[in-house]
């Protein structure tokens, strides 16, 4: 075991020395969070943390109430270098945690009852700085001391000096495997990384999920339809996505599956809110004959380990250069000709098509009209047209 009171009052001293004791933007550098593989209920977290910070315990937060869950070890650093960081870790017993978070939710309610909405708690770790504290610090206790710099041993042994809880995330790094729920009882228990980037545990219902797609590329080329697109969220992995066409009076709907690759280079520096990027192609030739008069909005559905059914999320966030790019194309069926328009809603900038259903004479007829129409020389100026110019001499 090491000691954390001899090893920070050695770069107390220091600091102190050197004049510097600013903590960095980014108090928790690394945060690594995995399954035990040998007890299946148990929860792995490691913190690499600023030289400044001692951390101790875990807590939770469940009704106003700081409540503690597990106390904290320092170990060696596995980083080269490990004089710019502290190292602590623990193990969370998910059945344990998922008792605690539901006896605390039926004491504070007024009526005892079977609990039938998820109860939710984030993960908060108290921690002692040498230094000063941190923006993101909650609950700052601070202890007056008269020390006068040539004790710091004692000072740190008697934890005198500011003291705060720090959310578990929000780190400059977060090494985030596949994570899944935890059965317990008659319910389970749920690990995810919330909207904050803050670990969070509910129990009996399904994690926050999140996931807004954002619109990469949409395009109808030759017959087909061409989407790109990224999703991000939270700490669930996903297992199946798919495109979905849903046309709003006819009651049309078309699922397109789509590869999707995960991105875990921008997922560790995403405080765990997990980025997959996606592509669909459908082909509208296929099912010319199904397509209505109809408008025709796109959807993102997906699924995965954590989740109790699917989830679907329209599928926008278009920026101006991909709204430019979109073109539209048009299929044929026996005598009826079908054109395929992007469009894009005025406020949210989400994707729809425009679907027209045309005979094909008038369609072609149409089209002959507009080309003849736009004749370059009806934009000419005519070559006797008189100019008047008016020149003062004054």
């Amino acid at each position: 075991m090491i000691s954390h009171a001899a090893i920070a009052a050695g770069r107390l001293a220091k600091a102190r020395r050197s004049g510097t004791q600013d903590l960095k933007a980014k108090p928790i550098q690394q945060l690594t969070v995995e399954h035990d593989d040998n007890r299946e209920h148990n929860l792995n977290l490691e913190l690499v943390v600023d030289p400044l910070l001692t951390l101790s315990e875990l807590v939770i937060n469940i009704d106003g109430e700081w409540t503690p869950v597990e106390m904290l070890d320092e170990v060696q650093s596995r980083l080269p270098s490990n004089n710019e960081s502290r190292v602590f870790a623990t193990s969370i017993d998910l059945a344990e945690l998922a008792r605690r978070v539901k006896s605390k939710a039926r004491i504070a309610e007024a009526e005892p009852a079977v609990l039938t909405a998820p109860q939710r708690a984030s993960l908060f770790v108290r921690a002692t700085s040498a230094g000063e504290v941190p923006s993101m610090a909650r609950e700052e206790q601070y202890v007056e001391h008269d020390n006068d710099g040539e004790d710091e041993s004692d000072f740190l042994e008697d934890e005198v000096g500011p003291t705060f809880l720090l959310p578990v995330g929000k780190a400059s790094q977060t090494l985030l495997p596949d994570l899944h729920n935890v059965a317990i009882e008659d319910s389970y228990i749920a690990p995810y990384m919330n909207r904050r980037g803050i670990l969070t545990f509910v129990v009996g219902g399904n994690p926050s999920i999140g996931g807004r797609p954002v619109n990469e590329r949409t395009t109808l080329e030759n017959g087909e339809l061409i989407v790109d697109g990224r999703i991000n969220v939270h700490s669930n992995s996903i297992t199946r996505l798919e495109l979905s066409m849903v046309g709003r009076t006819s009651g049309f709907k078309l699922n397109v599956p789509a590869e999707f690759s995960y991105d875990e280079e921008r997922t560790r520096q995403k405080s765990g809110s997990r980025l997959y990027k996606f592509s669909a192609r459908g082909d509208f030739e296929a099912i010319a004959d199904q397509l209505p008069n109809d408008t025709l909005d796109l959807y993102v559905e997906f699924d995965g380990p954590q989740l109790e059914g699917p989830v679907r999320r329209r599928f926008g966030r278009s920026r101006y250069l991909v709204r430019r790019r979109s073109h539209s194309t048009r299929v044929s069926h026996g005598e009826k000709t079908i054109l395929l328009t992007p469009y894009y809603t005025f406020k949210a900038k989400n994707p729809s098509i425009y679907s027209e259903v045309f005979d094909s004479q008038v369609f072609e007829h149409m089209r002959s009209s507009v080309v003849e129409r736009k004749t370059p020389t009806s934009h000419r100026l005519k070559a006797d047209k008189p100019v008047w110019i008016n020149v003062d001499y004054q």
